[in-house]
């Protein structure tokens, strides 16, 4: 089982009071403190996990208690079986789930700054060179979100530097598929710790 949701988030209520009950007191205090249209986002990412569960998994207690592993990542103490990832970016939050460890990246393009570029693979820089600047800004970001999606599956984000592997063909163990995505100019990646990725549609959810 492996499914993604994405939403709109740009009409939610910036407020996290109002979402009391739907989610914990916990995550609503730590969104309380963030910047409006950080906080909007991770409202609607995880309102789209809180959805998902009650869809996958109805006999879970709602809701969600999170907790955190090792490096940080985190999980369901009531469903250590039951693997998510969150993002966001721009007007938009997205949330995939599955029955193996999982990892999706939402970016939306911006600006192309030559420290992002340093960071990547020595192939993938020679690649990126011979492009013209528009081709290399998409470009770049499709191998952005494919590597931020692969870090987010292990779990081990900054600790796995993304000059050591190759955005597309990360470690043996692991799929990473590029996901077409509605909104103009944002770019989606899928990881998942298996030997492939089975074709996943985003299903646009209205929050």
């Amino acid at each position: 089982m492996t499914a993604l949701s994405a939403a709109r988030v740009d009409a939610l209520s910036a407020a996290a009071e109002d979402y009391a009950g739907r989610l914990s007191p916990d995550l609503l205090a730590r969104l309380a403190v963030r910047p409006e249209g950080e906080r909007r986002r991770s409202l609607g990412a995880a309102l789209l996990l809180e959805r998902a569960a009650a869809r996958h998994l109805p006999q879970l207690p709602h809701p969600l208690e999170r907790a955190e592993g090792k490096w940080g990542k985190p999980y369901l103490p009531d469903a250590p079986g039951f693997h998510f990832s969150l993002s966001h970016a721009g007007d938009w939050a997205v949330c995939a789930v599955s029955d193996v460890p999982v990892g999706v990246d939402l970016e939306r393009e911006r600006r192309l700054h030559p420290r992002l570029t340093a960071r990547f693979a020595p192939e993938e820089r020679e690649m990126l060179a011979v492009l013209t600047q528009r081709e290399a800004l998409r470009a770049a970001f499709r191998l952005w979100t494919c590597k931020e999606a692969y870090t987010k599956c292990t779990g081990r984000g900054l600790l796995c530097p993304f000059s050591s592997f190759l955005a597309e063909r990360p470690a043996p163990g692991y799929a990473v598929q590029i996901l077409p995505f509605p909104g103009e100019g944002y770019h989606l990646a899928l990881c998942l710790q298996a030997p492939a990725c089975p074709p996943t549609p985003v299903e646009l959810v209205a929050l």
